[in-house]
This record gives C-alpha cells, structure tokens and sequence, in this order.
C-alpha cells in the first residue's frame, strides 16, 4: 500500500476509535511497527493534533475538534457520496475505476455502526441504464481533457438527414449532462457557428493540438437550454399543422 494510503488508513483508524496503540495499527496494516511511528511522526510534523498517552492503558487518539474537520464524512455523507458516485456511474461518467477506488477506500475506514448504515441506505437505491444506451466514457475522457486545456477536436457525427458521419472540426467549450444525456456544446468550424453534439453520437473523437479560446459573453448552458425551447417550438408547431391538415 502506498505511503499516503497508509497515513489516510492511520488518519482513519485515530478517528473511529477512542484510542489505539501503534501496535494495533501495525497489526492492522501489516507494517512493522517502527513505520507506524514514522508515520505517526510525519502526521504531527504536517500538523495533525494526535495525542499520545503513555503507559499499559496508553496509545494515540485525536484531539476531539479535529474528529469533525472536513476530511471525515459522517455516515449521511458517506451515503449522499456512494450514492453519487453511482449516478455518476450509471450516466457514463469514465472515471469509474477511480470512484470504486475511492468508495472502497470509504469503506474501509469506517466504524462499524458507520458500515451498517451506510449499507443499509446503500442498497434502497439503483440507477437503471436506458434502452439502447451508449457508452459514452472514452469520449468524455477526452472531451474533458479538450475543454480544460482549450483544445480543439476532431469528431465524425452523423448527419441528420442520412445518418452517415461527417468530419467537424469543434472548439468544445462544455461538457453539460442534461435530460438524462451528455452533450458538448462548442463552435463548429463546418457550419461557422456554436452548436450543440449529443456525445453518445459521436462516432470518432480525436483532440487536436490546436488551441481556442472561449468567447466570454457566451453561456454554454443558456445556448443548450435556448436549443431545447426552439426544437420544442418546432415540433408543436408541426403538431399543431398536422392537427389542421386532418381537418380538412
């Protein structure tokens, strides 16, 4: 286990019990004991307040204030966090091993009335993938990697009239998860404006070394949110012409 991990691990074991000796730590972990102060001693050099009491009823606990800095979740927390983390999943976010990763690490450093009820409100809850769902995953990778560094992209999208993939040269200005999909909206050098992709529809990614810059004026949200209102309009309006031509 990496350093850090074992100072997260000790962190965590200081907080869950009132007192503990290096002894168990080292047991727990299975490390030699002389690590354990090491890491001890590093903790309290970075200025972790951990307390030591001597003697055959002593060993290393935290000052009581520090049990409720930010680095702790309490079990509500952890839950509102593995429930997130499952949304995130289920929606096609890429970081997936990541987030088991740190879910586990979560799990493994709590009490035991902490686990029982993390794992009882855990499992009241599941996100169910959509018919015909398209991993999306390899593309946001990179799409995330092109809006934080301004990097444009080269994408094949279908077109709409035939569905065959056209190449589009995009400067991707946000990635924006709305209506239960993923969409980049960004400038489109093809069409010479901003444009909207639904992500899942994309056929090839491929980011660029060309770089762009963001008008500041525009809002990517309020472009998307705009796109939405006007397809609707249109589609009421065929409804509505519809409706009429049955009349006659």
């Amino acid at each position: 286990m990496p350093t850090i991990d074992n100072m997260l691990a000790i962190l965590w074991m200081l907080r869950s019990s009132e007192k503990i000796t290096a002894q168990q730590i080292a047991e727990k972990l299975e490390l030699n004991i002389r690590t354990v102060y090491r890491y001890i001693d590093t903790l309290s050099t970075s200025g972790v307040p951990i307390v030591s009491e001597p003697g055959h009823h002593g060993g290393y606990s935290l000052v009581d204030h520090f049990k409720e800095a930010p680095l702790f979740f309490d079990a509500e927390e952890q839950t509102s966090l593995i429930h997130a983390a499952r949304f995130a999943q289920e929606a096609g976010y890429y970081g997936g091993d990541a987030l088991q990763r740190a879910m586990e690490k979560l799990r493994n450093y709590v009490n035991e009335k902490q686990e029982k009820q993390i794992n009882m409100y855990a499992s009241t809850l599941e996100v169910m993938k959509g018919y015909g769902y398209h991993s999306t995953e390899s593309s946001l990778k990179d799409l995330e990697l092109a809006v934080a560094n301004c990097l444009s992209v080269t994408i094949q999208y279908p077109v709409k009239d035939n569905g065959l993939p056209l190449d589009r040269l995009i400067d991707p200005y946000k990635v924006i998860f709305w209506n239960s999909r993923w969409y980049i909206i960004g400038f489109c050098h093809l069409r010479q404006q901003n444009r909207s992709f639904r992500v899942d529809r994309i056929q090839s990614l491929t980011v660029t070394d060309r770089s762009f810059s963001m008008p500041k004026d525009f809002s990517p949200q309020t472009f998307l949110w705009k796109t939405f209102c006007r397809h609707c309009q249109v589609k009421e309006l065929k409804l509505f012409a519809l409706k009429e031509s049955l009349k006659c």
